[in-house]
């Protein structure tokens, strides 16, 4: 806990420890310092755990009596020594335990698929930072979503001499056998976004069967119910499958039977082109599955990629978004805010789904006979105008937590 210490007039306490040193009359310490040291207390003796949700400003103001701008001031407070960490319209959540520091001369590895998303900067971004701060150089590969090139890469970094992996593996059906490997050697590896599934390894992705449901809960609530799910190939790429059972769980509790002509895996290879745009190939072929169900009315897309490749498709079938279609993505992408029809999506928590990562490498460095961690993120429902149409454009930015989503689980 942090120590006062008295002055030479005896009145006025210097409280140490909490974003600098602060002044305290009469021996008291803020109201802020004292709900952060209460908050502090509960996460150190595990009462509140990693990912958690913390109160909210407001609870904490009620709770201790105090104004939202004191509430504020702790949650910062905390957020600032890294204790919680905070996603946007969702809340703040306990932050992964730092490990101690490591010894010097670490070098990590990082192999992405792909970095021309924000989703896929905002994980480089949040590893860079907690390695940056630890001491450990990071080597980065990119893939370029071809599975042959993250097995070289994987190759290539450990014969650098990188001593532990973060992978972001490439969709596909197969199981990249380098990744295998590592995990036969019990070389320290964390996997980011999607887990193969018979390989136990310490990960970190977003709750994508809770942010699955809430997307098609949400069109269900707009009164929708011939709701396509549209995606590349599911198999072997867990994200998407995750996505899937979630669409299955919210159709299942609207009490409406799964139709498999409504769900179409068709996307093949990229489905945008920095820079250009949709992939006509896509689109086109995303025109043609809704030419042959004229009867659907609203679309849950995998991602928003692919979302904004439905999008294009609607148009050049002269169906309006969302008089005649309803369109969800996710991942909340920049591109969704900036659609010709602003993308309602998920939000995946990017920069701490990396910072997350980075952690449980850092653990398992510190730890390599530790138990296997698997941590799940929450996601948030961000709605505009694909679904809602423009008129409610005022209040189509409301984020919706997806942890709402009974049973999604």
């Amino acid at each position: 806990m942090p120590a006062n210490k008295e002055t030479a007039d005896g009145y006025v306490l210097l409280y140490q420890g909490w974003a600098g040193t602060v002044m305290a009359e009469g021996g008291v310490a803020p109201r802020y310092v004292q709900i952060a040291e209460h908050l502090e207390e509960r996460i150190r003796s595990g009462q509140l755990r990693p990912h958690q949700r913390v109160p909210s400003e407001s609870e904490l103001a009620q709770q201790f009596g105090v104004s939202r701008i004191t509430s504020r001031q702790a949650l910062r407070a905390l957020a600032e020594r890294g204790l919680i960490y905070r996603v946007p319209g969702l809340g703040s959540f306990v932050a992964e335990p730092r490990p101690a520091a490591l010894p010097e001369g670490h070098v990590a590895g990082l192999v992405m698929p792909r970095l021309d998303t924000s989703l896929a900067t905002g994980i480089m971004l949040g590893i860079e930072q907690v390695l940056r701060e630890a001491g450990i150089h990071l080597l980065f590969r990119c893939a370029d979503r071809q599975p042959e090139e993250e097995a070289k890469a994987v190759r290539e970094l450990r014969a650098a001499g990188v001593t532990g992996l973060l992978v972001w593996p490439c969709e596909g059906e197969y199981y990249n056998p380098e990744l295998l490997r590592l995990r036969v050697d019990q070389f320290p590896v964390v996997l980011v976004d999607r887990h193969l599934r018979g390989i136990d390894t310490d990960r970190v992705h977003s709750d994508n069967v809770g942010g699955g449901y809430q997307a098609t809960r949400h069109l269900l609530q707009l009164g929708h119910r011939r709701i396509a799910f549209v995606s590349s190939p599911m198999l072997y790429t867990s994200t998407i499958e995750d996505r899937f059972h979630g669409y299955e769980l919210a159709l299942a509790e609207a009490g409406l039977p799964l139709d498999r002509n409504l769900v179409w895996e068709g996307v093949r290879g990229g489905a945008h082109t920095p820079g250009v745009g949709p992939t006509p190939t896509v689109v086109a072929a995303i025109a043609d599955f809704l030419r042959q169900h004229p009867d659907v009315t609203g679309v849950f897309a995998h991602n928003d990629l692919v979302a904004r490749c439905v999008l294009e498709a609607a148009a050049q079938l002269g169906r309006r978004v969302p008089e005649d279609l309803a369109v969800v993505g996710f991942d909340d992408l920049d591109l969704a805010a900036a659609a010709p029809v602003p993308l309602t999506t998920i939000r995946q928590p990017s920069r701490e789904m990396g910072a997350t990562a980075a952690r449980l490498l850092l653990q398992r460095l510190d730890d390599p006979a530790g138990p296997i961690r698997a941590i799940s993120l929450p996601t948030c429902l961000v709605v505009r105008a694909s679904t809602v149409g423009a008129e409610a454009q005022e209040g189509a930015a409301e984020a919706v937590p997806a942890a709402e989503a009974g049973g999604a689980r």
